[in-house]
């Protein structure tokens, strides 16, 4: 035999920590004989670059052997598909990223103040929710893909043990303008024509990485008071040995949630939220909204949040905001999150799943969610 004689010799697969039985692959104790090249079940010996093998006659099954099952599409990526984008009436904003693509530094370059589609956030160390000055594009770690849209990297040395970890956009839908000016009004109705602000979001993203994170994700939300979407991976305290797009979680935790779906890494979902300004938050304080939520194209949650659409310049906001309350190490290669196809509108078509990943998503039974609102932005009953 060509095998070692002495185990020491052997790869340590496990650091040097004997893995469980129940992980291993074939019999529980294997034993390497020496035997005569040529005999049935020898493996044979090694001369140099030649290599005599085993009698194939005497070694070959009496029945033929049985093909592999090809692996499960569900964990394959998907085929992307094609949408296209009717804006709201009178917006101009623009969320596509191919102008990116050639020239990252310019998104880096959307500042507060400034008319851009983005205020680019964070990055680094992530220590900072203002504006990431160009670091982030210079490095790398915002870059912009043709085909993938804005893929925001965060890696262990960034994000470990950090509460939060920083690295997204605040989207600016009416160019630094009051959104009053380009939805409608304030909750009160003041403005606008009298019509309360509303407006209708979408966009696709996707994830690698993110079903070996034990640390929670928001990936969007209007103020640190209205988180919208959240990432739960499988390690975390609440994983439940899955990966979950969170609907309306109540804290960074977190505690509790609206609604949840199972999702797979390196699948795209496209996800359209509404948003419709409302008098006060249920509690007659102040201004508030009320948001549904899509996914693939089907309901999946509403609630009300203390979100004044009308008085707002910029959000919601979207990208890595982690808290990592967990001990698990983070991916050798880190978490990444792909965004796009943003429409400040309707779409029509297949945004990106295709038909595939982004319809097909596995529903909890947390709650059944509730349908889009008519035009006029309705409330929850």
């Amino acid at each position: 035999s060509h095998l070692p004689g002495d185990p020491r010799e052997y790869r340590q697969a496990y650091g040097g920590e004997g893995a469980e039985a129940k992980y291993l692959v074939g019999p529980d104790i294997a034993t390497f004989l020496p035997c005569e090249d040529g005999t049935g079940g020898c493996i044979g010996t090694a001369d140099g670059e030649t290599m005599t093998t085993t009698n194939q006659a005497a070694t070959s099954p009496s029945t033929p052997p049985t093909s592999t099952p090809a692996p499960s599409p569900a964990s394959q990526p998907q085929d992307r598909g094609m949408c296209s984008c009717q804006p709201l009436t009178g917006a101009t904003w623009n969320g596509s990223f191919a102008s990116f693509a050639a020239n990252a530094t310019a998104f880096c370059e959307q500042a507060f103040g400034g008319d851009g589609a983005f205020i680019s956030a964070g990055g680094g160390d992530g220590s900072s929710g203002g504006w990431s000055g160009p670091g982030p594009c210079a490095s790398g770690q915002y870059s912009f893909l043709a085909g993938d849209g804005w893929r925001i990297a965060a890696n262990g040395s960034q994000a470990a043990g950090k509460v939060p970890y920083r690295a997204f956009a605040y989207l600016q839908l009416c160019g630094g303008e009051q959104y009053s000016q380009c939805f409608g009004s304030d909750a009160s109705g003041n403005g606008g024509g009298g019509a309360k602000a509303q407006l209708t979001l979408s966009f696709s993203f996707k994830t690698q990485g993110a079903e070996e994170l034990g640390a929670f994700v928001k990936l969007l939300f209007w103020t640190d008071s209205g988180s919208v979407l959240g990432l739960l991976p499988p390690w975390h305290s609440k994983g439940d040995g899955k990966l979950r797009l969170l609907a309306f979680p109540d804290d960074d935790l977190p505690t509790s949630w609206k609604d949840s779906v199972e999702i797979l890494d390196n699948t795209w979902y496209n996800v359209r939220l509404h948003a419709a300004a409302i008098d006060g938050d249920g509690a007659g304080a102040g201004p508030a909204a009320v948001i549904h939520i899509q996914i693939g194209g089907r309901p999946l949650a509403s609630a009300r949040l203390p979100v004044d659409i009308g008085g707002s310049t910029n959000g919601p906001q979207v990208g890595i905001y982690s808290f990592d309350h967990s001990t698990r190490a983070w991916p050798h290669d880190g978490l990444r999150l792909f965004l796009d196809d943003f429409c400040l509108g309707e779409y029509s078509g297949q945004c990106v799943s295709g038909g595939g990943g982004g319809d097909d998503v596995a529903r909890e039974t947390t709650g059944q969610g509730e349908p889009l609102p008519p035009a006029d932005g309705g409330e929850l009953a």
